[in-house]
Order: structure tokens, then C-alpha cells, then sequence
């Protein structure tokens, strides 16, 4: 009987799960990063106005103003392809495991040249991660070339 039923639906293994909360992490550090910068401009843009009523003397606090809005500009399309790999990563798509290799292998090489060993540690455990999710069953559902070990 049980070669007529049909073969059980694979389950995601502890590494994407381990790797989806990486994601949910990275991402709630986004939007906290975020509200600091907006509250960071909001209040310093209200005391130098209070402070400092002359232009010549608002110039320093609108340059860094200006420069965390354009971090906030160009950190958005990162911000969303970050919450399509988390959510993909617990819906098993392949797709998404290669770009957490790809960015995590590229985090590992900035970290290389840094020498922080925090980081450098935790960019190569998420590579590691990654890479043993690449040959799960969980992300090669919809893949004809996958032949799983047995």
C-alpha cells in the first residue's frame, strides 16, 4: 500500500529556518535603522531651526540630512529583495537560496578585509547555511536535474 501513495511533500530543513530568521532579524534591524534616521532628521531638524535661525548655519545639518535620505533611497530596493528572499526562503524557492549565496559570499569578502571576526564568523555560518539548503529537497521541487542523495 505504501507504493501507492504518493510520496510525502518535503519539509523545510532547520538550516532555511535558521536562515528565514537571519532574514526576519536583518529586516526588523532595517526599519528600526529606518525610524532612527527619520527621528534623527525630524529632531535635528527642529533644534538647528531653533538654534540656529541663520541659512550659512543650517547647511552642516542639511548635508546630513540629505545623506540619510539618500541612504534610505537607495536601501529601499535592497530593503524589498531582502523581504522576498526571507519570504521565499520559507516557501522553498530555489531562487532565493542563490542570492542569500551570493550575498552572503560577498559579505564574507568585505568581512575578510575588515578582520572583524564577529561578523566574518557569522557571514560564512549563514554561507554554510545556504549552501547545504542549495541540495535539500525543501528548495528543488520544481527542479528536473535535482537527484537526491540516497
Amino acid at each position: 500500500m505504501e507504493l501507492l501513495s504518493p510520496s510525502p511533500k518535503p519539509v523545510i530543513p532547520w538550516q532555511g529556518t535558521v536562515l528565514g530568521l537571519i532574514g526576519v532579524a536583518q529586516i526588523l534591524f532595517s526599519i528600526l535603522f529606518f525610524f532612527v534616521i527619520m527621528l534623527g532628521l525630524t529632531v535635528g531638524g527642529l533644534f538647528s531651526a531653533f538654534a540656529l535661525p541663520d541659512v550659512e548655519s543650517l547647511l552642516p545639518s542639511l548635508a546630513i540630512g540629505s545623506i540619510g535620505v539618500l541612504v534610505v533611497i537607495f536601501g529601499l530596493p535592497f530593503f524589498i529583495l531582502k523581504v522576498l528572499v526571507t519570504i521565499g526562503l520559507f516557501r522553498g524557492k530555489r531562487w532565493t537560496v542563490i542570492v542569500t549565496i551570493v550575498f552572503a559570499a560577498l559579505g564574507l569578502m568585505m568581512h575578510l578585509g575588515s578582520f572583524n571576526l564577529f561578523w566574518l564568523t557569522f557571514t560564512a555560518i549563514e554561507l554554510g547555511l545556504a549552501i547545504v539548503c542549495l541540495r535539500d529537497p525543501f528548495y528543488n521541487q520544481n527542479n528536473p536535474a535535482y537527484r537526491p542523495h540516497t
